[in-house]
């Protein structure tokens, strides 16, 4: 097999402006550098299948080139670099980036390039000392320190009906036990989180069915997340702490009994019951 040192690129990949375009744009806009002056972009990570999968989207002669699989991402183009200007991928740009225009049905894949860049995806499992059982919980963030690029994301994602908690991380000195240093943020950094039911719709979003690139790592634990809530939703029962019966059965079981003798008989919290029926909206008789 042929090897050689140089790189033919496929700017198309990038020109064409579809859902590889701005998924790549994410990516860089988060974690990655473009250097005017070079004519060069970069981006660092420890996920170097990730790499891999960028460098192969954007070499034609990938297969055919001699690099060691855990350098870092590293491309000179003159062409690459005027397309990530134009979109709005500037140098230093860490304090000042802007939310990007992109097309309503390339957002999703945008945001994933953020969260895959520089973002979070993760579970912790936890356990219930009441019902004495474990349970998963699932969750994914969004930081930056730009607060331009902050309010834009906000009010794309208020404008789509996705619930978020925010958060303002002031300027400070933390220690960074598994590397054995202290890490200084000299600049207030922000971020939006989703947690649980909120992470499963944000994540099944971004991470839709027949998506093209993603980082690995990464796309697992969101799959992990859309099966897990799906399966709750498919069968509302399944890790709720008491035992309902049927719709139905319930309205029967309360008209005819009242809340306080439905207690007693369901071996469910009265107040478990009217939350219940609330929140189900269901008519009981009197």
């Amino acid at each position: 097999m042929k090897k050689t040192w140089k790189y033919d690129y496929d700017i198309s990949v990038l020109t064409r402006e579809d859902a590889n375009s701005f998924y790549l744009l994410g990516a860089f806009m988060s974690d990655g550098n473009v250097n005017k002056n070079e004519y060069s972009i970069s981006l660092s990570s420890k996920d170097y299948d990730w790499l891999s999968i960028i460098r192969q989207k954007l070499v034609t002669n990938y297969n055919d080139f001699l690099f060691d699989i855990r350098q870092d991402f590293y491309l000179c183009n003159k062409n690459l670099v005027k397309w990530f200007l134009d979109h709005g991928c500037e140098p230093i740009k860490s304090l000042t980036v802007k939310f990007p225009v992109i097309p309503k049905q390339y957002m999703a894949d945008f945001l994933r390039g953020i969260v895959d860049g520089d973002g979070h995806v993760g579970m912790t499992t936890y356990f219930h000392k009441q019902n004495n059982k474990y349970y998963d919980q699932y969750s994914a963030y969004i930081c930056s320190s730009s607060n331009d690029f902050i309010n834009g994301l906000k009010d794309f994602l208020k404008c789509n009906d996705f619930a978020f908690s925010f958060t303002t991380i002031k300027n400070n000195k933390s220690y960074f036990a598994k590397e054995d240093r202290f890490i200084e943020q000299k600049h207030d950094h922000y971020r939006i989180c989703f947690s649980e039911r909120t992470a499963y719709y944000f994540l099944k979003f971004i991470y839709y069915d027949g998506c093209e690139l993603f980082m690995p790592r990464k796309n697992n634990v969101a799959q992990e997340c859309i099966s897990y809530y799906d399966a709750i939703i498919n069968n509302p029962h399944k890790n709720t702490k008491y035992h309902y019966p049927s719709n139905d059965e319930l309205i029967k079981i309360i008209s005819e009994n009242g809340y306080s003798k439905a207690e007693t008989i369901l071996k469910i919290p009265k107040a478990s019951l009217i939350y219940r029926v609330r929140s189900r909206q269901l008519n009981i008789r009197r």
